[in-house]
C-alpha cells in the first residue's frame, strides 16, 4: 500500500494513554511526497494506479480511482485525477463556495497519485520494480462502470486485460463490447505512455452519432441492460475465474446439473436486494433500497464492506417464516413461495428448549436459537469430476506473485480445496461462532513472509521498526525475479519442503536490505493467518441437510454414514479439516516459522485471526496451524468452536493487603525469537468506593524494548513506578507497582480502593507474566448440570447425548413429502398441476414412536383423504391449499399446509422457418402466441419491422440480405428475434438462428 496524505504533524506516542497521536490528517489533503524515486520504491508497493490494475478487477470504479480530495476542509470536494498535471491550475470550490487552487502536480513529485510501481510490466522491459508515471490523460481512469454489473454479456476478461495493461479508459469500452482497444505500446525507454495509450478506442455499431456531434448508444443496448444485475455478472468477482471460492467470495453455487439448489431460480439479487424495512442511505425511507450500487449483505465476522449494509440481505427466516403482508407495518416481504420449515424442524426436535444461550447450564434455547440455518443446509454433494464449481480456496500463497502478476496466488491448482462430501459430512466445511450461533465456515489460510528482527530493522519502511512487519510485496517480487521464482506453491507443484523455504529465506534476508535502504538485517520467517469465512450458498433441502437425525451431530466417531444418505453419523464436531490444498503439502524446520500473533492478553499463541471468538465472544480461540512446528496440520472441526481449556475473565477485586503478584518475567521483554510481543501494556481497573464497579481505568504502555541489563528496574521505570525522572506513574493514582522480589511485578491498591486487571492487559509468559489475574479456568456447565473443563470433554459430552433421553421425535409431525412426485420444498414458487389431473399426495413418515392418523383436506372441495398416501383430482384452476393433519394415539396434533397452482395446459409458443438454399425469401412461422397486439421483428440482417396483429398464429415472408459478413460455414446466418407486445408490455421474446445455405 502507500502513504496517501501528509499528516498535520509527526506521530507522537502518549505513554500515559498508551496511544499514538498522529496529529490528524492535514485538512488541505496535501498528497504525501516521498521525495525521490528511491524512497518511493522503498516504501510503496501498491499506489493508486496499481490499485486500478489489480483490485479494480472486482470494483466498478469511481471514488479514489477517479478523483483525489481537494485541498479544502470539506471531504466531498474533489478533483479529477486527469487534471492533477493541468496547466494553468485547476480549481475547485471549497465548502464555503470559494474558488481555491489545486495543483498542478509536478512530475518530479513522487506521490501515490502520480506514480506507480510497474509490477505488471506494462512497458515490457522486464523490470517490475521501476517507477512509472500515472499519466492520467493518456491512461484514463477507472470511472464508475455501471455496465460491469448491469449489462448482460459483459466481457469481464477483456476488461481485466485492459486494466492490467494500464489502459483504464479502454477497459470500459472493451468490457461492454461497444468497441475495440488500440494497439499502442508503452515505450520501455519512457516513464510515460504514448498519447492515447489508454484512451483511444474504435467504436462499433453500438455507439452512434446522435445528430448533434455527440455519441449515443444504439437502442439495442437497452435489451441487454438489466435493472437487477444478472447472477452471471455477480460471478465475475464472487465465483472466481477459474471458479474458486476464497475470502469474501465465501462459497459459490452448484452448477446447472445440481438441481437441488432451488435458490438459483431466485438469483443473486433475489436475496441481495435489501429486505423490506431496510433504511440505508440519505433519504431515510424504508423502501428496501440501499441506494446506488450498494447490494445488501449479511453479517460476517471478517467482512470489510460498508458496515451500514450489515444484516440487510434477506435471510432464511425472511422468506420461510416472516413472509406475507403485515397490516400494521403495511409492508410485504417476498417469499418466492418458500415453504414453512417449522414442521420439519419440530419433527427433528430442533424447536424443543434443550440448549443454552449461555454456558451456565440453564436450558433456555432450542437448536434453532444457537445454530444458523446454513450450518445444517449447506452441503457439497457433487463429484469434482463432473462439477468443477465445487472447489474452494484453502490457501492464499502470498510468498510471491501469481502468473497474472498479482502479488499473491489464490488460484493455482495446488492451493484449492475440494468442497464436495461424497462419503461423509462436509469434511471440508468447518464451523465457527457468530453472534451466539454456529455458522458453517470455510477457512482461508494465507501463507506469507514476516520479519522477526524486532530490534533494528524496519523491513516495510513505515517508520516503526520491527514488530514482525511484512516485507513489501514488490520487494518480495524483486528477490523472486532474480531467482526465477513466482511463489512457493506454484514453483514446487504444491510440494513445499524446508529446503525450498530455507533457500527463499536466505535470498530475502540477503536481498531485502538493499531494497529497503534500512540498517540492520531482517530475520525472515514464514507465517500463516487462517480466517474462517461464512458460507451461505449451496443450500440443500431437507433430504440432504445435516441434522435430519440427532446422530448427524451427536454421534460416535466410529459410526460413519450408517444409513447411506451421504451424511456421517459420527457427529459434525469430529473429524479433520484440511488447512492446505488437496494437492499440497508443506514441511519446514521449527526455526523457519513464526506464529501469527498472541491473543487473550498475550497468554495464547494463535495462527487464526483473533476474531475467531468463542460462543460468548469474550475470548479468541487460539488455534495453531503448525504440528510440532514442522508441518502444517489439519485441525479438528471442534477446534474452531471451543478452545482446549475453557476460561473466563477473572473479575476478582484486590484491596489493600491483597496484592496482585505476577510470575517471573523473562528479560529482555519482549524478545526477538518468540511470537510478537511488541506493544505490551498494563491496564488497571480501579474501584474507588468499594462497590464492585469500575470507576476509572489506568493505562501505561511499556517501552518497546526492555534492556536485559536493566531488568526489573528498567521495566518499573517504563511503567512509571518509582521513575527517576519524576514521572512516577502511580504517585497520583490509586495503586503502587513494585518488584515482588521474585523477578515479577506486584500491584497493590492504596487504602480505600480495590483493583483488578482489565482483559486488555498484556500478560503471558513472554509478557508481564500476570497469568491467572486476567483469565481463570472456568468450565462450561452442560444442561445435564455437569461441568466440562475443555474441548475434549465437551465434545465427548455432545457425542454421548441420547436423543430419547430428552424426548425428541416422539410427537406426531405433519410433513407433506411429495405432491405428484414433487417435493414442495424444492419447487418455486408452487408445484403446478394440470387441471383435471389426478395426483398422488404422500406424507412423510416421521419414524417416531406411536400410531398416527393422517387426514388430507383441500380448499377447492369438501373431499377428505385418510391415509399416509392419497390420490386427489384437481378440477379448479388457480391456487389450491392442501392441508395435512397428523394425530397420534394421545390425540397430539400437528398440521401443515402447502399451496399448488392448478393451470390449464399452456399453448406451445415457438418461432420456426422454412428456407431454401440460395433463396433469400424465408417463411417465418409463429405459433401459440400469447395475448398481444403488436409484433416487432429483428431479422438479424440489419432490417427490422413492426406489425400490428393479435392472431395466435402468424406467417411472414422476409427477404434476407445476402452479404459476405453474414456467411458462416457455408450458410448465411441471421440471429432473428421477434418481441411480442401487449400494449406497452413486452410479453415474450422469441429467437431463432435462421440459416440459408449458399
Amino acid at each position: 500500500m502507500a502513504h496517501l496524505f501528509a499528516d498535520a504533524s509527526n506521530p507522537t506516542y502518549d505513554a500515559a494513554s498508551a496511544k499514538y497521536n498522529d496529529g490528524g490528517m492535514n485538512l488541505n489533503f496535501t498528497p504525501y511526497n516521498f521525495g525521490s524515486e528511491a524512497a518511493f520504491k522503498q516504501q510503496v508497493d501498491l499506489a493508486i494506479a496499481g490499485m486500478m490494475q489489480d483490485c479494480a478487477e472486482c470494483h466498478v470504479g469511481g471514488g479514489a480511482m477517479e478523483y483525489v480530495p481537494a485541498p479544502t476542509a470539506n471531504a466531498n470536494d474533489r478533483v479529477s485525477l486527469r487534471d492533477i498535471y493541468a496547466t494553468p491550475l485547476s480549481y475547485t470550490k471549497d465548502s464555503g463556495g470559494n474558488t481555491v487552487p489545486f495543483g498542478p502536480f509536478d512530475s518530479n513529485m513522487f506521490t501515490a497519485f502520480n506514480k506507480f510501481i510497474d509490477t505488471f510490466d506494462v512497458d515490457g522491459d522486464g523490470d517490475k520494480l521501476e517507477v512509472l508515471d500515472a499519466d492520467w490523460p493518456n491512461t484514463g481512469v477507472i470511472e464508475m462502470d455501471c455496465f460491469l454489473c448491469h449489462l448482460q454479456g459483459y466481457k469481464y476478461q477483456d476488461r481485466v486485460a485492459a486494466q492490467r495493461a494500464a489502459k483504464f479508459d479502454v477497459s470500459r469500452v472493451v468490457g461492454s463490447g461497444v468497441g475495440t482497444a488500440n494497439t499502442l505500446a508503452w515505450d520501455p525507454n519512457s516513464t510515460v505512455p504514448p498519447e492515447g495509450y489508454g484512451t483511444d478506442v474504435t467504436y462499433n455499431n453500438y455507439v452512434q452519432d446522435n445528430g448533434s456531434g455527440n455519441l449515443k448508444f444504439h437502442y439495442a443496448i437497452n435489451y441487454y441492460l438489466k435493472e437487477f444485475p444478472p447472477s452471471d455478472n455477480c460471478a465475475f468477482c464472487h465465483f472466481g475465474k477459474p471458479a474458486v471460492d476464497w475470502k469474501k467470495r465465501g462459497d459459490n453455487w452448484a452448477n446447472a446439473t445440481q438441481t437441488y439448489e432451488v435458490h438459483k431460480a431466485v438469483g443473486c439479487i433475489g436475496c441481495h436486494q435489501a429486505k423490506v424495512g431496510t433504511v440505508i442511505g440519505t433519504d431515510n425511507v424504508a423502501d428496501g433500497n440501499l441506494g446506488q450500487c450498494d447490494p445488501a449483505k449479511g453479517i460476517a465476522p471478517y467482512s470489510s464492506a460498508w458496515n451500514n449494509t450489515d444484516g440487510t440481505v434477506k435471510t432464511c427466516e425472511d422468506c420461510h417464516l416472516n413472509y406475507g403482508y403485515d397490516e400494521d407495518l403495511g409492508t410485504y416481504s417476498p417469499a418466492y413461495g418458500a415453504p414453512n420449515p417449522t414442521g420439519a424442524h419440530q419433527a427433528a426436535g430442533l424447536t424443543a428448549v434443550l440448549c443454552q444461550t449461555g454456558e451456565n447450564g440453564v436450558a433456555n434455547a432450542s437448536h434453532l436459537d444457537i445454530i444458523d440455518c446454513a450450518a445444517c443446509h449447506v452441503r457439497k454433494i457433487a463429484d469434482p469430476a463432473t462439477n468443477p464449481w465445487n472447489t474452494g480456496g484453502a490457501i492464499v500463497d502470498a510468498t510471491g506473485a501469481d502468473i497474472e502478476g498479482r502479488m499473491a496466488d489464490h488460484e493455482n491448482e495446488y492451493v484449492h480445496r475440494e468442497m464436495y462430501d461424497p462419503d461423509d459430512d462436509a469434511t471440508n466445511i468447518t464451523f465457527s461462532w457468530l453472534q451466539g450461533k454456529i455458522i458453517a465456515t470455510s477457512v482461508l489460510n494465507t501463507v506469507y513472509w514476516r520479519d522477526k528482527n524486532d530490534v533494528n530493522h524496519d523491513v516495510n519502511a513505515d517508520g516503526r521498526g520491527g514488530g514482525m512487519d511484512t516485507p513489501l510485496t514488490t520487494h518480495v517480487l524483486a528477490v523472486n525475479e532474480v531467482n526465477g521464482w513466482t511463489n512457493l506453491a506454484e514453483d514446487n507443484h504444491g510440494h513445499i519442503t524446508s529446503t525450498e523455504i530455507g533457500a527463499r529465506i536466505t535470498a530475502l534476508e540477503n536481498g531485502l536490505p538493499a531494497l529497503t535502504g534500512k540498517p540492520g538485517t531482517p530475520v525472515i520467517k514464514i507465517s500463516t493467518m487462517a480466517v474462517p469465512f461464512k458460507v451461505n450458498h449451496n443450500i440443500a433441502p431437507k433430504q440432504y441437510a445435516i441434522g435430519k437425525q440427532c446422530t448427524d451431530c451427536h454421534g460416535n466417531t466410529a459410526d460413519l454414514d450408517s444409513d447411506g444418505d451421504g451424511i456421517s453419523n459420527g457427529g459434525i464436531f469430529n473429524g479433520a479439516y484440511t488447512m492446505q490444498g488437496v494437492n499440497m503439502d508443506m514441511t519446514n524446520l521449527a526455526t523457519q516459522v513464526t506464529p501469527l500473533t498472541k491473543a487473550n492478553s498475550f497468554e495464547d499463541v494463535t495462527d487464526f485471526h483473533p476474531n475467531t471468538k468463542n460462543k460468548l465472544a469474550t475470548r479468541t480461540i487460539p488455534i495453531k496451524n503448525w504440528s510440532g512446528l514442522t508441518t502444517m496440520r489439519a485441525v479438528d472441526r471442534s477446534e474452531t468452536l471451543w478452545e482446549n481449556t475453557f476460561r473466563a475473565r477473572n473479575t476478582t477485586w484486590h484491596a489493600n493487603g491483597d496484592p496482585i503478584v505476577g510470575g517471573a518475567i523473562p528479560f529482555p521483554a519482549p524478545g526477538s525469537t518468540g511470537a510478537n510481543t511488541k506493544g505490551l501494556w498494563l491496564k488497571v481497573e480501579v474501584d474507588t468506593n468499594l462497590d464492585g464497579v469500575t470507576d476509572v481505568t489506568r493505562t501505561r504502555m511499556v517501552n518497546s524494548f526492555v534492556d536485559s541489563t536493566a531488568g526489573m528496574s528498567g521495566l518499573l521505570n517504563d511503567l512509571g513506578s518509582g521513575a527517576t525522572d519524576g514521572t512516577d506513574f502511580t504517585d497520583d493514582f490509586e495503586f503502587v507497582i513494585s518488584d515482588n522480589g521474585a523477578g515479577g511485578l506486584q500491584i497493590e491498591a492504596k487504602a480505600g480502593n480495590q483493583i483488578r486487571l482489565n482483559p486488555a492487559t498484556t500478560s503471558g509468559a513472554t509478557g508481564l507474566n500476570l497469568v491467572g489475574y486476567v483469565w481463570t479456568p472456568t468450565p462450561i456447565i452442560g444442561v445435564d448440570g455437569n461441568p466440562y473443563p475443555g474441548r475434549t470433554e465437551w465434545v465427548a459430552y455432545l457425542n454421548s447425548i441420547n436423543p430419547n433421553d430428552v424426548g425428541i421425535g416422539l410427537d406426531p409431525i405433519a410433513d407433506i413429502a411429495t405432491i405428484d412426485g414433487q417435493d414442495p420444498d424444492l419447487v418455486l414458487p408452487y408445484i403446478e398441476i394440470i387441471k383435471g389431473s389426478t395426483v398422488t399426495l404422500v406424507a412423510d413418515d416421521p419414524a417416531a414412536a406411536g400410531v398416527f392418523r393422517y387426514t388430507w383436506t383441500f380448499s377447492d372441495s369438501t373431499a377428505v383423504g385418510e391415509a399416509q398416501s392419497v390420490q386427489y383430482t384437481f378440477n379448479t384452476t388457480g391456487l389450491v391449499t392442501v392441508f395435512l393433519t397428523v394425530i397420534d394415539e394421545e390425540n397430539k396434533l400437528s398440521q401443515q399446509s402447502v399451496k399448488v397452482n392448478v393451470i390449464v395446459p399452456p399453448p406451445v409458443t415457438g418461432l420456426t422457418y422454412d428456407a431454401t438454399a440460395g433463396d433469400p425469401n424465408v417463411t417465418l412461422h409463429l405459433v401459440g402466441l400469447p395475448t398481444h397486439d403488436r409484433l416487432y421483428f429483428y431479422y438479424g440482417d440489419g432490417l427490422r419491422q413492426q406489425i400490428y396483429d393479435s392472431a395466435d398464429s402468424f406467417d411472414l415472408v422476409h427477404t434476407y440480405r445476402f452479404k459476405s459478413k453474414y456467411l458462416t460455414g457455408g450458410n448465411y446466418s441471421y440471429n432473428t428475434s421477434v418481441r411480442i407486445y401487449n400494449g406497452s408490455t413486452l410479453v415474450e421474446t422469441l429467437q431463432e438462428n435462421v440459416l440459408i445455405p449458399q
